[in-house]
């Protein structure tokens, strides 16, 4: 922000010498980037950081000043007299969406004589590098320098049927700016508009046509408040930066819209002779929320490390604007001013009294005492995922979330709304957000394929973006506003989920995949508690959902061929896919001692036919719910279902170990057990031994 200090001193009468004022500037956290001389006038470039825009204006650096010096801010005049017609009879401003323009104010004045500017205002505009190109253009640039609010002034005349309208730009719309260069706009960017055409680019610059020349009398002024995050994108789409966009991306005050045009048409009225029609047009739509929060005594020394008397800390606090709601012995209450947008929360109010308290008074010689805190349970069990799949041969990978319109790209193996659409992806390609990892796993598998790596064993834990179901909400997209639904639907429901998941890929079979699982399982104690139940699904041939006391905990299965294919692949994985938050509750619910064995065990394999529609989850319940005393374990071993076998038919070949903790097992014991498990299978499944 570049200013003068003699302009500066218009608003505030500081009473402080140069060099004392330009470092206490510093200090508040407003650098000094670079000084000269001018005349009996000093140029001062202050360095203002993206999160205060209140400061992109004299008035803003001038409120600063005023806080730290303890002298009153001097705000100018807006004051006017009108004429008898009415601003209503001779125009109209119709805004067509009031969610990029929330508010737009239109003031007209007539017979202005456009000239060159006074020497003053000439002077203080050069003074600061711009050039002034007439008097009404000249005090538009001025009010804009002097409070941070950009204004434009149409030639009134020239505006098809005398009327504005605010809305988005057509298919194919262009538009010669002020720079006399022809931009195609794009119809995600607001434009200002006649009855007929586009007059200028929204918060970005004015259009050529309309533009203040030496023959304009009558002016129409707009000032408005614009979403931010809809001017940078047309900003950056069309590569055209001013003053005006630069504030507009950051955020202007909505009280600041009004006064700002009041002001320049105040100027214009005693500069270029204009006359000021009566009243004004103020098309409003939803006025941002006025933001209250406290601040906790004991809070201060405990962040700074300094004890601030507390009546200090209220003295700066109302120093800098806040209004005082409540005041008790161990809190202030506060109301922050509406062009702090920066401020939201008590960490926000702390820093504000540390910076005109003054960094110098904090001790920066005591030593910074240093905690060892314990990893929570999360990090813990993140880190023995981590170590056990690495251990079973995978490799993690690092994928990024964005993911295309397609089979695969929809895949989901969780209950979700429609994928989250990136309004303006930096990849065409990849305009979706994730709902599982499948897809970018699948981009990994392919990069390796094509480079001489068929078989593959990776995971990541990651996030994936989990829409509630239905329409995605408001709350849906980012703060930039820049994530819909694929068909840019809105409703009213929560903000998607971001679930963090364990995704697992191997180019094995099933089997290999579930080992790999089952030693995670295992290290965390809830093997003997998970279950697979088949699972029928599009993304698998053959799949399986995986529960933990009765919750499920994730999918597993063979990605299918329609998968495959769309990726081109070769070989035929594995996919399996965990909640994370699960994983931790369920192993953390546990806390198992089991004494070490002091007797040998026994291992006897059965081998039993039944019928193919029988799956081996609902096998082993029943052995290891048999009520056998010595029964230590289970394990199946082989799966076979072909020519050997009847049709419907199929084989499980499992291992049951047998212990005893009272001794030695005997060969009478173990053939009891395993023929009463038999038995058992006979009677609960039809089963018959395989020969």
């Amino acid at each position: 922000m570049k200013i003068t200090l003699n302009w500066l001193k218009e608003y505030v009468d500081h009473g402080m010498p140069r060099e004392a004022l330009l470092a206490r500037l510093s200090e508040v956290g407003l650098p000094i980037e670079d000084t000269k001389p001018i005349g009996d006038d000093t140029y001062v470039d202050v360095e203002i950081t993206s999160n205060r825009p209140d400061c992109l204006s004299l008035i803003g650096i001038a409120r600063e000043v005023s806080a730290f010096s303890g002298r009153p801010l001097k705000t100018p005049k807006a004051d006017y007299r009108t004429s008898a017609e009415k601003v209503a009879s001779v125009t109209s401003v119709e805004t067509k969406d009031l969610q990029l323009c929330p508010r737009y104010i239109a003031r007209v004045i007539r017979g202005v004589k456009v000239a060159p500017s006074p020497a003053w205002l000439q002077a203080r505009l050069e003074a600061i590098g711009l050039r002034p190109v007439n008097n009404v253009v000249d005090i538009t640039n001025f009010v804009l320098m002097e409070c941070g609010q950009p204004l434009h002034a149409f030639d009134f005349d020239r505006l098809r049927e005398k009327r504005i309208i605010v809305r988005r730009a057509k298919p194919g719309e262009t538009i010669t700016a002020i720079d006399q260069k022809k931009y195609e706009l794009k119809d995600d960017m607001l434009v200002i508009a006649d009855a007929a055409r586009a007059v200028a680019v929204a918060g970005v610059m004015g259009g050529f046509d309309t533009e203040v020349g030496n023959s304009t009398k009558n002016i129409l002024l707009e000032s408005a408040y614009f979403e931010p995050a809809s001017i940078r994108r047309a900003s950056k789409a069309l590569k055209l930066s001013s003053d005006s966009s630069f504030r507009f991306e950051r955020g202007v005050d909505w009280d600041t819209v009004d006064w700002a045009s009041r002001r320049a048409a105040a100027m214009m009225a005693e500069i270029a002779g204009g006359e000021i029609l009566d009243g004004v047009i103020d098309v409003q739509g939803a006025k941002p929320p006025v933001v209250r929060t406290a601040l906790r005594f004991q809070r201060l020394p405990f962040i700074l490390g300094v004890d601030v008397p507390k009546d200090e800390a209220v003295r700066i606090l109302t120093a800098l604007n806040f209004k005082i709601l409540n005041r008790a012995a161990e809190k202030v209450e506060v109301e922050v001013p509406p062009y702090r947008h920066d401020i939201e929360r008590e960490i926000d109010l702390i820093e504000e009294v540390a910076r005109h308290y003054g960094y110098n008074k904090f001790d920066v010689e005591k030593p910074m005492s240093i905690a060892v805190t314990r990893p929570t349970k999360e990090h813990e069990i993140e880190e023995s995922v981590r170590e056990i799949l690495v251990g079973n041969g995978c490799s993690e990978v690092a994928t990024v979330p964005f993911v295309g319109d397609s089979p695969a790209g929809r895949a989901c193996v969780w209950e979700a709304g429609e994928p989250l659409a990136i309004r303006n992806p930096m990849n065409k390609e990849l305009g979706f957000l994730r709902r599982s990892l499948l897809p970018c796993f699948m981009q990994v598998k392919r990069h390796n394929e094509s480079h001489g790596v068929p078989a593959i064993s990776i995971f990541e834990m990651s996030r994936v973006f989990l829409p509630r179901c239905g329409t995605a909400a408001p709350g849906c997209e980012s703060s930039g506003g820049n994530i819909s639904t694929p068909e840019g639907g809105r409703a009213t429901s929560a903000l998607p989920e971001e679930k963090q998941v364990v995704g697992v890929l191997t180019d094995g079979d099933f089997l290999d995949l579930k080992g790999i699982l089952e030693a995670v399982f295992t290290a965390l104690k809830t093997w003997d508690r998970v279950v697979f139940a088949p699972l029928e699904s599009n993304l698998f041939e053959h799949g399986a959902t995986m529960s933990c006391d009765g919750v499920v905990l994730g999918h597993a299965g063979v990605v299918s061929e329609k998968i495959l294919a769309e990726f081109d692949l070769r070989g035929k994985p594995a996919y399996a896919e965990i909640d994370f938050a699960l994983l931790v509750k369920f192993a953390a619910d546990i806390v198992r001692y089991r004494q070490l064995p002091r007797f040998p065990s026994v291992e006897r394999d059965i081998c039993v036919v039944l019928n193919a529609d029988i799956p081996w989850d609902k096998v082993e319940a029943s052995v290891a719910w048999s009520g056998i005393q010595i029964l230590d374990n289970v394990e199946l071993v082989d799966v076979y279902s072909g020519k050997q076998l009847p049709k419907g038919k199929k084989s499980f070949a499992f291992r049951v170990t047998y212990r005893s903790d009272d001794g030695t097992l005997t060969s009478e014991q173990v053939a009891e057990a395993q023929d009463f498990l038999i038995n058992r299978l006979k009677e609960s499944f039809g089963a018959e031994l395989r020969q």
